[in-house]
């Protein structure tokens, strides 16, 4: 029988499980030595194998820190570096803004002081071949000044950075400004670019976001009133063929409105630009929402699609955060409630299909949500890996340590899906399943939201034989044939407490005998205190994956 094999030879691997559960659902990536107030997870970047969380710790007082994060060979990413300005720089807000390329980092300062009180500086950091992260460089702005809040937000591709300083006065109070640098042959950086906005008006707040592609720089200013008061645009620079950058083009929203708040975040990658409007009203009062723009020929950008959430409500904040990689879009959604949880937060994935639509394709959400969190304060994207920052979340007895969730997908899904399955008497229930897809590579676990109270189980089969029940996993548990379907089936006994909460997580071996196969998930009601039969899974098939080699 499934259930007493299951209930005794799994106890102390349950045990483990549920000691790291909050890595689920890939990993969730903690700084080393965290307190409480450090908001961990404020500024979040990834690229490749390699990213960047900010802390910029400004309750407490503390100049701030950027940790490293980098890929192990099992697929594990661990903390390689913290980064912290220089002894004797305090309260510089450093870890505001991030930003990440191949062994380089750029972290901002916006409140450093060299050029007077809150001038800003934004800081470069780089990875030897010996894999050590030093200083290299401290940008600051040819004209900098007190209270222009250089490093607000900074951008990085390759061997050329974009700064922003919301505050900096120009022709009008507030107006803002960016800053383009570039490395030059000698490993010094030079500004080679001040961009500001000819139309500026008072409190622009231009440079709020910037993003970087290649010669193409989007700047945004959340405060501009072309469409009413605060509205916001995007302005688009180009560079040359000389290396002087123009404005190509300034977007707005086709239906701007005043308080929009349209340019609050911005992500151009390639010949696409991604606008957050978190004050946006379509969907209720400060819903929010996020503008796609393309780039269909020499300063021709047009709108494309407005982006709302399938399940938007009033005071969302969707569009808070935004990142974009090729045709995947993550927005965040940093006051959304889910259920009783309010203000936990959320984000938002959308995908382009085949005849350039862009659909909402999953719902990313903490493990455990907490009000006010904050999930989805800060997103990255990078090929098939996806950071989301909630940088109030606490850690443990750590109040608003903050902490930053990674997921992946395998393409055969993101991390979340959702079953209902029939437990006996228990009636039905909806469960939330996060599955981490790095099968073969590193570990994978399960996640249950709305369980009937210890009952919970889950069960992989496979469409594949396996010959006679043996311990592939390593764990103690063999490989079953499940009455109902005679595939082959592993049960993993997860109790689920009061409210209805459980978890597993554990490793797929590196068995060439597994690689290949396909699994497919469903929710397990073995345990419930009802009549036969005792199994019963969910009536949804769930997510299939498949194993993947070493």
């Amino acid at each position: 029988m499934l259930q007493p094999i299951v209930q005794g030879a799994l106890w102390s691997a349950l045990l483990f499980a549920s000691s790291i559960a909050q890595t689920l659902p890939v990993a969730t990536l903690l700084p080393s030595g965290p307190s409480s107030n450090d908001q961990f997870g404020k500024a979040a970047a990834i690229h490749g194998g390699q990213a960047v969380v900010g802390s910029s710790r400004p309750s407490g007082g503390f100049a701030g820190a950027a940790f490293i994060f980098e890929r192990q060979p099992d697929g594990s990413f661990s903390q390689k570096a913290m980064l912290v300005p220089p002894v004797g720089v305090t309260s510089s807000s450093f870890g505001t803004a991030v930003a990440i390329t191949t062994d380089r980092v750029v972290v901002g300062s916006q409140h450093d002081s060299d050029l007077g009180a809150s001038s800003g500086a934004a800081y470069v950091f780089e990875r030897d071949a010996l894999g050590t992260w030093s200083q290299t460089a401290k940008l600051l702005a040819n004209d900098g000044a007190t209270n222009d809040q250089f490093g607000c937000s900074v951008a990085i591709d390759g061997t050329r950075i974009v700064v922003g300083a919301l505050a900096k006065n120009a022709s009008f109070p507030s107006a803002g400004a960016a800053y383009i640098f570039e490395k030059q042959a000698s490993g010094t950086w030079l500004q080679v670019a001040k961009l500001v906005q000819a139309d500026a008006i008072p409190m622009t707040l231009f440079g709020c976001h910037v993003s970087l592609s290649g010669d193409c720089a989007a700047i945004g200013a959340r405060g501009d009133d072309d469409k009413g008061f605060n509205s916001g645009s995007v302005s688009i620079f180009e560079r040359d063929g000389a290396g002087l950058w123009t404005l190509a083009n300034k977007v707005t929203a086709a239906d701007g409105f005043s308080n929009d708040g349209f340019g609050f975040s911005v992500a151009v990658s390639g010949s696409r630009l991604l606008v957050g409007s978190h004050l946006d009203d379509d969907l209720g009062l400060g819903c929010g929402a996020a503008y796609l723009f393309e780039r269909l020929g020499p300063n021709a950008w047009t709108q494309a699609k407005k982006i709302v959430p399938a399940d938007g409500a009033a005071s969302d904040r969707f569009g808070s955060s935004v990142a974009l990689d090729g045709d995947l879009a993550i927005i965040g959604a940093v006051q959304d409630s889910l259920g009783t949880t309010s203000f936990a937060g959320s984000a938002y994935l959308f995908q382009r299909d085949l005849l350039g639509n862009w659909n909402q394709s999953a719902k990313l959400t903490a493990a455990f949500p907490v009000a006010s969190g904050q999930y989805g304060g800060s997103v990255g994207i990078s090929g098939e890996r996806i950071l989301v920052g909630s940088p109030q979340a606490s850690n443990g007895a750590f109040i608003k340590a903050g902490l930053v969730d990674l997921w992946r997908t395998d393409g055969s899904g993101w991390s979340e899906i959702l079953g209902a399955g029939v437990a006996g008497c228990s009636g039905a229930h909806t469960v939330a399943l996060a599955k981490p897809p790095e099968v073969g590579i590193a570990g994978f676990g399960f996640l249950s939201s709305a369980a009937p109270a210890s009952s919970l189980g889950v069960g992989l089969l496979t469409d594949q034989s396996l010959g006679i029940p043996v311990d592939l996993l390593g764990i103690g548990i063999p490989l079953h044939t499940d009455l109902f379907t005679s595939s082959a089936v592993l049960g993993l006994d997860v109790p689920s407490n009061a409210a209805g909460a459980g978890s597993v997580l554990f490793s797929m071996p590196n068995d060439p005998l597994l690689v290949g196969t396909h699994f497919t998930v469903q929710i397990l009601w073995a345990w419930t205190a009802c009549s036969l039969p005792p199994y019963n899974l969910s009536s949804t098939p769930g997510l299939t994956f498949r194993v993947l080699a070493p």
